[in-house]
Order: C-alpha cells, then sequence, then structure tokens
C-alpha cells in the first residue's frame, strides 16, 4: 500500500518506457539463436486509486516495428520464424517483487490470484552466410502481420457457440488471399493466438497486457516477410494426440499442424 501511495504521487512524472530487446545473450558465435521484443509502460492512469494503478502497454504492433529497426541495424541476421509468446510475472521469493521470466519454460497457475502475463514478441534467427556488400533495404527483411478473428455468425448470441470454426476461418482467410491478389509478401508462419474475451466476446489481438481467462477467442496471426504479393493458400489443419501418465493422472495432448 506504501508503494501504491508513493506511484500515485509521482504520476505526473511518469516518463513512458522504450520496449525491452532481449538480445544479450546473443555472442559472435552464435549461428541460430532468438531475440524476444517485449513491451513496456508507456502510460499510467493519472487518476488511479491508492491500492491499485492502471497501466498501459505497448502495442504488439509496435513490437514488430521495433524488430524491423533490429533487423536494420543488424544485417546478418535472417529471420526463420516469428513467434507470439506468453510471458509470465513470477513472484522472486528472494527480492519480494514479480519479475518476467522470458527463459522459463514453465510456470505454476495460481487458482486464487490473478495471472497477468505480457504477449511479446520472438524472432527465430539464423547467421547468413555472407552478407553481400549491398544498400541495407535489399538485404534486409521487414515482418509484418495480420490477425484474422472468427467471426459471431449471431451478434445476439453471447454463448460462444456460433462463431466460426477454424475450417471456417480458414476458407474465409483463403477467399480474401483470392480476392485481393495474394498477400503482400512471403507467409512465414500461422499460428493460433489465443485471446482473452470481454463479456460481449469481443478482442482485441493487439493488447499485450492481459490476464488468463476463462473465456477465450482463438484467432489466426499470420506472419510474413512483406515483398512482392504471394497467392499462398492456408492449408487444412489436421490434429493428433498422444497420452501420457502424469503423477499417476491421465493427460491428454494435442498437436494441430
Amino acid at each position: 500500500r506504501r508503494m501504491a501511495l508513493v506511484l500515485f504521487l509521482q504520476r505526473e512524472a511518469f516518463q513512458p518506457e522504450q520496449p525491452q530487446i532481449l538480445d544479450e545473450h546473443i555472442t559472435p558465435e552464435s549461428k541460430f539463436t532468438f531475440v524476444d521484443f517485449v513491451p513496456s509502460v508507456i502510460k499510467r492512469s493519472s487518476t488511479a486509486v491508492i491500492t491499485t494503478a492502471e497501466v498501459e502497454y505497448h502495442t504488439f504492433r509496435v513490437m514488430v516495428e521495433t524488430a524491423n529497426l533490429w533487423l536494420q541495424r543488424n544485417v546478418q541476421w535472417e529471420v526463420v520464424n516469428c513467434e507470439t509468446v506468453i510471458l509470465l510475472y513470477k513472484y522472486n521469493d528472494r527480492g519480494s517483487y514479480y519479475e518476467l521470466k522470458p527463459n522459463d519454460s514453465t510456470f505454476y497457475i495460481y487458482g486464487s490470484e490473478k495471472n497477468n502475463v505480457l504477449r511479446a514478441l520472438r524472432l527465430w534467427i539464423k547467421k547468413r552466410i555472407e552478407v553481400v556488400d549491398k544498400d541495407v533495404s535489399e538485404i534486409c527483411q521487414v515482418i509484418n502481420y495480420m490477425d484474422v478473428i472468427p467471426l459471431n455468425k449471431d451478434d445476439g448470441d453471447f454463448s460462444g457457440s456460433k462463431f466460426e470454426n477454424l475450417d471456417e476461418l480458414i476458407d474465409r482467410v483463403n477467399t480474401t488471399i483470392i480476392k485481393n491478389n495474394g498477400i503482400e509478401g512471403r507467409i512465414i508462419t500461422i499460428e493460433t493466438l489465443q485471446c482473452e474475451a470481454g463479456i460481449d466476446w469481443k478482442v482485441d489481438p493487439e493488447v499485450s497486457l492481459s490476464s488468463l481467462s476463462t473465456k477465450n477467442i482463438y484467432i489466426l496471426r499470420i506472419f510474413y516477410e512483406q515483398g512482392l504479393p504471394c497467392n499462398e493458400k492456408i492449408g487444412k489443419v489436421k490434429a493428433f494426440f498422444f497420452l501420457f501418465i502424469y503423477d499417476n493422472v491421465l493427460c491428454v495432448c494435442v498437436f494441430k499442424i
């Protein structure tokens, strides 16, 4: 409560933060690695109550723009894949504070607590065999993306049962691609992204700060490298699963390809 009071009193002195670029682990010997672009706080409510302070983080679009600037400065790296990653705040017992742990592969969800997460951009990159002595604009990749949200077939229905399924969503995307003579570039990857939904089932994929929720919509996020129009279509989705036992509990894992 004391810290909340300090933040409230100093709200007018707040300065927007720059996006975090996590590339310290990259060495001259690295051949294949990744770099994370993590949102930071850009706005804090000046009308926040004493106990809580509402904050606003960079949008995902800003993360992609930041990544493109990084690629311009690091032309020796070539993007091979893009990924939206969810970073959870973990409690640091030694320092008694919460911190982001981008490299952790596991996290525990406490049922009685609200779990806030950040959505960051991760680029998987490989070192170019040879950097040709050309203008940067000729060899530097420009990454972009498009989000496709399932349509609600009945605006009056709030049960969530009348939305497009994945097959219908893919068909609509392919129809749009044909109508627009292709996507403006080469598709890098496509991911199914979980987005927290509001009471009316509306989602905003650009919001980077959210909480783990029981009400979600899965959208398609298509990453592509800007260039000449490409008439690539999206293939149908197949799924497979396997069973395993962990601590005497039967678990099911589902993979989609």
